[in-house]
């Protein structure tokens, strides 16, 4: 019994933590402070690898930064365990064109366009 409180007692004390690590890395993510919100951003993925909106953000800003293969390699990650995912395509995508790899990039893009349906735009 004790250790099932325990358990429980874990798992409470760091759920706040993460959301509000989560509101802090976006709040400086949005503030243009790419660096200090993907490390945050990377503790939450620490915490929970499947955490995929965690994943998207550290992708996201590897690209903001201009760290194009962390980039890709990012967005591929989350594509190989969520292959519909629309975000990651997009990024995939974006990363794509910004390495120069046009052909690839509009091969993705298009599939997801027409995988998207009525929320292409």
């Amino acid at each position: 019994m004790l250790t099932a409180a325990a358990i429980v007692l874990l798992i409470a004390g760091t759920q706040p933590s993460t959301a509000s690590d989560r509101v802090r890395a976006e709040e400086l993510a949005r503030a243009g402070r790419a660096v200090e919100a993907i490390d945050l951003f990377k503790h939450i993925v620490e915490q929970n690898p499947a955490d995929i909106e965690a994943r998207l953000w550290v992708a996201r800003l590897d690209l903001r930064l201009g760290r194009i293969e962390e980039a890709e390699t990012g967005f591929r990650a989350v594509l190989r365990d969520h292959p519909g995912d629309v975000d990651a395509r997009i990024g995939l995508g974006a990363a794509l064109t910004r390495k120069g790899a046009s052909a690839e990039a509009l091969e993705v893009l298009r599939a997801t366009e027409s995988a998207a349906g009525e929320n292409s735009d």
